[in-house]
């Protein structure tokens, strides 16, 4: 193939960080190529004279193409070796076998790609392997005409048991009396990467059942479709000097990666698509995509719809670096089968990305359940709208219930219209958001374009009951008018709300809800401090009849900056209230309210009006607002020596004067002392135990500390380990005479140990 130029933008990357994520972006590969004047196939001679591939022009199916006989056969398998292997513009190559051939493996061994612009084919149902080291594209309108499965590769070699292989850059004979069922893939030195531009809608296809596979580099889908009904479509990005397992099953070929050490890229883009669905009464087929960087931009889809009486197939993405959805593109698993689910979709990276309204959605549109989707990103996970929505989402529009959404990471970062959502519209449950984030949940803003909160979601509109939402986290940051939501707007309950963190902060509007019509939407908290600042609220709202959601909060401290209107709120509109209990060693800035309360402070005894939001103090109410003569609903405070009505408490900040306070059963001519010294403040006798009252709080802000700052701490800290300081409660006298100040008396004093008088003159 002459004047043929590839154009590689590999090597041109873009970092840049975003909310603490490195993002790479890259330009994958384009073609060019001009005027090919070779012939298009040319055989050579490495499996010997007699079996040398023979091509030859015909009418196949009712056009001009070339026939290819010959080759060697061993066993189920026959083999073909060319110099050059292409299929020109509207040209057709079609591979022909005897009975019995399961396996038709193709290898070509001169140092060009192979393009194929036309149709390649099989007449017959054996398996088509195209292998070619050197790359391999597929133009705009390469089509497949197979039954059986198709594997394009840029491996160096197929391999076989016993350590025999059927080389494309080593073409030598083989024994092939011994050679039967292919075991594997031998990635060489170099790895040409599979470009597929193919955009007529169903030409790159298989039947349904079978196997497309492409094995390479870098693998670009460059507005380019593959169609596997009912089947198994995989993209593998291999590195080089890697091998890949293979077998060939009753359900068609599958892959083992467990050998590779290093991926390569993979992108779709400009309206790229990936299709497992399935016709009639098939079922979907699986979608499997391995890689370092995988990305699916520019309105490219990975999808599958199941129609058969049985599961649909999962999609499986690993990418070793990072996955990202971009720029309105989606990746959608679901059914309209009656008794077949929807599949899973499994997500295995560092870091996930979904932004500029793109999707990740599984649902169900019939009685079938809709699919889970999981995701485990060891790093991150970005959602962000980018002016619009983008969503991880399941959904459920009829009887079927939603699936789960899973997701398990360091940090997740959901901005600017991102979303986490489930949803049922029907009479099919709802399922649930179950989120474990090691380091931090932070939820900010809302979309640019039609103002959609970010936020975690789970709802109902029908008659089915909403889901659970389960937030696990170091801290958790609700602001900026963003929300996590249970909620029930149709005859189903709303589901419930749990929230385990070390730090919960709601700030600029930020807020936990569960609104209902029919019941339920409760709220449990856990949690070390909470901290509500401007306008932001914990609330659970009943509309109608329903009786409102209760409010459950366990926390060490919970603080609400003064006058900055930040409410707990468990009203109902005609229903009882809800109840609060609150678990807390301290309570600041709250302040109790009935709706006498109100009434008062509001001026007003109209229902509509009674809203907690009206005033500026941060409030915590539970009541009924259009039927007083029912069950108003209970705070209960399990807190000590705290007075929430009282707002904050004002603390000393000076050093006491220990003059004043030192009791004067200590006489100063007996030589003995007994000194405290800071802001704790001083115990007024020494007959008192010595115990701080003092609350800290560690407010500094470790972000411009140093990696190298922080292992000397950590180095410092191993090499000297510190003493443990405890406060003293009494004293002792040993046989010796010495006072020995003890963090606990003995209860049982031994000869020669007592516990001394309160008067110091017996030191």
């Amino acid at each position: 193939m002459s004047n043929l130029r590839w154009k590689s933008n590999l090597t041109v990357l873009h970092f840049f960080k975003q909310t603490g994520l490195l993002l790479v972006s890259f330009c994958c590969c384009t073609l060019e190529a001009f005027n090919l004047a070779r012939a298009q196939i040319v055989p050579d001679d490495t499996l010997g004279i007699t079996e040398v591939s023979v091509v030859t022009p015909d009418t196949i199916r009712g056009f001009s193409a070339n026939r290819i006989e010959g080759g060697a056969i061993s066993g189920e398998n026959l083999f073909h070796s060319f110099r050059e292997f292409n299929v020109g513009e509207g040209g057709a190559v079609y591979f022909t076998h005897s009975a019995g051939i399961e396996n038709i493996i193709t290898r070509v061994t001169g140092s060009n790609l192979s393009e194929i612009q036309g149709t390649l084919g099989v007449l017959g149902n054996a398996n088509l392997f195209l292998i070619n080291p050197h790359g391999i594209i597929f133009g705009a309108n390469a089509s497949l005409d197979t039954r059986g499965s198709f594997i394009a590769t840029t491996a160096s070699s197929l391999v076989f048991g016993d350590n025999l292989e059927f080389s494309a850059t080593k073409p030598n004979r083989l024994p092939l009396l011994t050679i039967n069922t292919p075991i594997g893939l031998q990635f060489g030195e170099a790895v040409g990467n599979i470009i597929n531009q193919s955009q007529i809608l169903d030409n790159m296809q298989v039947m349904p059942s079978q196997t497309l596979a492409l094995l390479g580099g870098d693998i670009v889908l460059e507005g380019g479709n593959l169609f596997a009904p009912g089947g198994i479509i995989e993209l593998g990005s291999v590195a080089n000097n890697n091998f890949v397992g293979l077998a060939l099953t009753p359900d068609g070929l599958t892959f083992d990666y467990e050998g590779v050490q290093n991926f390569q890229n993979i992108q779709l883009s400009d309206e790229a698509n990936l299709t497992a669905s399935s016709p009639s009464s098939i079922s979907s087929g699986e979608i499997k995509i391995r890689g370092r960087r995988l990305i699916i931009t520019n309105e490219s889809n990975v999808s599958g719809i199941n129609f058969g009486a049985s599961s649909g197939g999962d999609f499986t993405l690993f990418a070793s670096e990072f996955l990202e959805i971009s720029n309105n593109s989606n990746l959608v698993n679901q059914t309209v089968s009656e008794t077949g689910g929807a599949g899973e979709i499994n997500i295995e990276t560092r870091q996930l990305i979904v932004r500029n309204s793109s999707f990740i959605r599984a649902g169900t549109f019939s009685a079938a359940s809709g699919g889970n989707i999981i995701v485990n990103a060891a790093e991150s996970i970005l959602v962000d709208g980018g002016g619009g929505v983008s969503q991880l989402t399941t959904q459920s529009f009829n009887e079927g219930k939603a699936g789960n959404l899973q997701l398990t990471t360091g940090r997740l970062i959901i901005d600017n219209g991102g979303q986490l959502t489930s949803t049922t519209r029907s009479s099919g449950e709802g399922g649930s958001l179950l989120i474990n984030a090691s380091e931090i949940v932070k939820i900010s803003g809302q979309s640019s374009t039609d103002e959609d909160p970010s936020g975690l979601f789970a709802a109902t509109r029908g008659a089915g009951n909403g889901g659970l939402i389960k937030v696990d986290t170091s801290n958790l940051v609700i602001e900026d008018g963003s929300q996590i939501t249970v909620s029930s707007t149709g005859e189903g309950a709303a589901g419930n709300l749990e929230v385990n963190t070390d730090n919960l902060r709601l700030d600029n509007q930020g807020t936990l809800t569960a609104e209902t019509t029919a019941g339920k939407g409760n709220i449990t908290i856990q949690a070390e401090d909470i901290f509500l600042r401007r306008n932001s609220t914990i609330t659970t709202n009943a509309t109608g009849l329903a009786n409102g959601g209760n409010i459950s909060i366990d926390t060490d401290v919970i603080v609400a900056a003064p006058r900055e209107n930040s409410d707990i709120i468990a009203n109902a509109l005609q229903g009882s209230g809800g109840q609060i209990t609150l678990t807390a060693q301290g309570i600041i800035g709250l302040e109790l309210r009935t709706a006498e309360d109100l009434e008062r402070l509001l001026g007003t005894n109209n229902p509509n009006n009674l809203d907690p939001n009206l005033l500026a103090s941060n409030d915590i109410t539970a009541f009924s607002q259009f039927n007083p003569e029912i069950d108003q609903g209970r705070v209960i405070l399990q807190t000590p020596e705290v007075d929430p009505s009282q707002g904050l408490v004002v603390l000393p900040n000076e050093v006491q004067d220990p003059s004043e306070l030192i009791a004067t059963t200590c006489p100063a001519d007996e030589g003995n002392y007994f000194a405290v010294t800071g802001r704790g403040g001083l115990p007024e006798d020494p007959r008192e135990p010595l115990i701080g009252e003092v609350i800290w709080l560690d407010a500094r802000d470790f972000s411009e500390i140093s990696n190298n700052s922080l292992s000397d701490i950590g180095q410092i800290a191993a090499s000297r380990p510190p003493r443990k300081i405890v406060e003293a409660t009494g004293w002792v006298v040993d046989e010796e005479g010495k006072v020995v100040l003890v963090a606990k008396l003995p209860e049982v004093m031994s000869q020669g140990w007592w516990h001394q008088g309160t008067g110091c003159n017996s030191f």
